[in-house]
Formats: structure tokens, sequence, C-alpha cells
């Protein structure tokens, strides 16, 4: 991340080829804000997660995990932790497309200096982390708090890559990966901007009120 903190830029991404819109972390910008965008990161880095498990139906096979899946790890979570295991779920997935993403980047030049889906420097990684905290503690499932039905369906990979896929975006391939030039808006960056709209006219209209 820069010095200014002041936008969290993404430059590698190995595991697919487009990201939300930027994270403004800026006095500019309002808790409020920052929680709608943070909440479009975390959709996708747990849809990425859920997808990439090596499950029966497989998906994607990209870490050898199965524990969103009820016949399978989601069945000793849920009785394990009958109020959150379905965050629990995601949140191992997560985890487990978060190590391997490490284990791709260190074997790079300055792997602190990349910036990846599951990597996205220091002090966003801990905004999502004490989002996804948040969310967890709330009361709400997964899909309820977040636009990740991806994970209530049955997994379809030409689904799940015409959600992700841009032909607009620019990209050189480099070792260990796709390094972006630009990034396209995604569902997810469309989500986050009318989530904003919805909370600013929320805010005008306490106003107001007031």
């Amino acid at each position: 991340m820069r010095a200014s903190r002041s936008r969290a830029t993404w430059r590698w991404l190995p595991l697919i080829t487009t990201l939300p819109a930027p994270i403004l972390l800026g006095s500019d910008m309002t808790s409020g804000a920052n929680d709608v965008v943070l909440d479009a990161v975390l959709a996708v880095q747990l849809i990425v997660g859920w997808a990439g498990e090596t499950s029966q139906p497989s998906r994607l096979g990209w870490w050898r995990t199965d524990v969103t899946d009820s016949a399978a790890g989601g069945d000793l979570l849920a009785r394990l932790l009958p109020r959150t295991h379905a965050w629990a779920a995601l949140e191992a997935a997560r985890e487990a497309a978060r190590r391997t993403d490490e284990r791709a980047r260190v074997r790079m030049g300055d792997p602190d200096k990349l910036r990846t889906l599951l990597f996205l420097g220091f002090a966003v990684d801990e905004a999502l982390a004490d989002r996804f905290a948040f969310l967890k503690r709330e009361g709400r499932s997964p899909v309820e708090a977040l636009p990740i039905g991806f994970v209530q369906a049955k997994f379809s990979k030409d689904t799940f890559v015409s959600a992700f896929q841009r032909e607009d975006v620019s990209f050189a391939i480099v070792p260990g990966g796709r390094q972006l030039v630009s990034a396209a808006r995604t569902p997810y960056s469309r989500w986050a901007r009318e989530r904003r709209r919805s909370r600013a006219w929320q805010t005008r209209a306490s106003g107001r009120a007031v």
C-alpha cells in the first residue's frame, strides 16, 4: 500500500482477472461508505473461497478443503457451531484461499509489495477482518448480510466465470499470475455504488428530519 494510505491498489491477481472498485480510506470517506465497499470485497473473497474448494461434486479444486458442504465439513461445523456455522465454513474456505495465495506470492520478488484479491495490505486486511467479525456477530446469515447467493446454488463454472470475467480488463501475463493494468467494474462494484448512494440518501434524509 502506498504511504498515503488513501487508496488500496491491486496489481497482482493469480486467481481471477477483476476486482471490485478501489477501497477508499481517506478522511473524506464515511465509515458507512467504507463498510459498503468492504462488504463488496468480502463477498468476492468468500465466493472465490467457496468456488475453489475440492468438494464432491467437485468445484474448482484450487485448495484441498470441503468445509462448506453440509454433507462434508459443513456438517461438523453445524454441530460444533449451531449459530455461526455458515460464517465459520466460509471463513475457513477463505482462509484456505488466503494461504494458497500466500504460498504463490512468497515465491515472487518483494511479496509484501504485491497486491492480490486476498492480500490488500495490512490496513485493508485488518479492516476486512474487523468487518467480517462484525457481520458474524450481527446475527444475520452470510447470504442475508452479503451478496453471495452463489454459495447456495449448485456450482456452475460457466456462471462463476460469467460473473467475474471481463473482456475490458487490461492485464499482462507475468511469472506467478496476471498483473492488472486497469480494472473493470463488476456486479459487486455496482452493488457497492448502489449501497453508498442509499446510505448517503438516508444520511441526508436524517439530517432534514432533525
